[in-house]
């Protein structure tokens, strides 16, 4: 079974393999019978996984609390990226996607926007910075546009344009009440 009750993270990955992440930093994947712990990322400086992704190359990458790994699932190898390991530029990791070029964006508390291009780590900066500097879940679209839901204030959603990095504010309605809602591809 998982070896705690708290989930906060949970992915299907391109070969239809279940990881998820836990409060306390465990990861571990379900063999379809029961749930493997593949890890105790604590060991390694991070101690919460909020996001889990899978980059164009296979890897599983883990957002959270100490910073971001990522896992190569066919040898086991694993690569920490934190301010005291690869100088990533924030303690911690609350939200991960990757673009339609396999770039990495992560979002911060309180540092923004991080992308990774699969060499460096760098904060993004844009023209038209969004209203708030943190970021609780990151959704691509379709059309390649990444969706931010904003940590703080009224969660409100900005937009990214990877293409030509440029924001905009998620489309709204003129009720005072409405606030805007990023629904799973079956409608939940």
């Amino acid at each position: 079974g998982l070896p705690e009750e708290t989930i906060t993270a949970i992915f299907f990955d391109s070969k239809d393999r279940l990881w998820v992440g836990t409060n306390n930093g465990y990861l571990s994947k379900f063999n379809g019978i029961t749930f493997d712990t593949v890890r105790n990322l604590n060991e390694i400086g991070i101690y919460e996984i909020y996001a889990i992704a899978e980059g164009k190359n296979g890897l599983i990458w883990l957002a959270g609390e100490g910073g971001v790994a990522s896992l190569n699932p066919d040898n086991d190898g694993w690569t920490i990226y934190s301010p005291e390991y690869a100088n990533f530029p924030s303690s911690a990791a609350t939200a991960l996607a990757v673009d339609t070029n396999g770039d990495i964006f992560l979002g911060t508390w309180s540092d923004g926007l991080i992308r990774y291009d699969g060499n460096a780590f760098t904060t993004h900066k844009v023209p038209n910075v969004p209203r708030y500097l943190g970021y609780y879940r990151i959704v691509p679209a379709p059309d390649g546009k990444l969706w931010f839901v904003e940590e703080y204030a009224n969660q409100e959603i900005d937009i990214i344009d990877p293409a030509n990095e440029v924001w905009s504010e998620a489309p709204t309605q003129d009720s005072c009440c409405w606030k805007p809602m990023i629904w799973a591809d079956n409608g939940d």
